[in-house]
């Protein structure tokens, strides 16, 4: 009899914290779950955030995911030829882009020319690399100067200069390349999240 009593007892104990557990990870994942997973291999990473196949001429690569709460953040650094860059621009639909400046682990670009000193664009953008967390030594876009530069960025329905436009809200995707053609390098930054 006395075992029947506390039964209610312990289905509401139970459910609680099965309620707790499932609010506690969503939520919280990103910031805490992350660090205990082990990160696939760059190679794995690239292929799935980059280009797959991997081209012949992409060597080097190095893959990291700085924390981002809602969505997905990735940053790279890989050696790849002109040939090959120019097959990573055309799949990813990325277009030219000028005044590109690193700061404060945030790149920045203009959609337009402008008149070429930085941050004179009618059109700029701006995407997180590292806020929350501290870039690796790798990551040092800031020492290319104003490098040769793509992006794509599509926020619900409007792409690119599109989003400046319109009241934009929705999933945003955003993709940055930089390359540095003289080290045959380039920089890949690439997040979705949600407004």
């Amino acid at each position: 009899m006395k075992k029947r009593r506390h039964m209610p007892a312990l289905i509401i104990f139970f459910a609680g914290l099965v309620f707790f557990i499932v609010v506690f990870f969503k939520h919280i994942p990103l910031l805490f779950f992350n660090t205990l997973v082990a990160s696939p291999p760059p190679e794995e990473l690239f292929r799935g955030y980059v280009l797959s196949p991997i081209p012949e001429s992409v060597q080097n690569i190095r893959a990291e995911r700085p924390k981002n709460f809602q969505g997905y953040r990735y940053t790279f650094r890989f050696n790849i030829s002109r040939d090959d860059l120019s097959l990573l621009i055309h799949s990813k639909f990325l277009v030219r882009v000028w005044n590109v400046e690193y700061k404060d682990g945030r790149l920045h670009w203009d959609w337009d020319r402008g008149s070429g000193l930085l941050g004179t664009g009618k059109y700029r953008s701006g995407i997180p690399c590292y806020d929350h967390t501290r870039e690796p030594r790798w990551f040092k876009p800031g020492q290319w100067g104003n490098p040769e530069a793509y992006a794509y960025m599509k926020i619900g329905k409007q792409v690119n200069i599109e989003t400046f436009h319109k009241n934009s809200n929705g999933l945003t995707r955003i993709r940055v390349l930089l390359y540095n053609e003289n080290e045959a390098e380039a920089y890949y930054v690439v997040t979705r999240s949600k407004n």
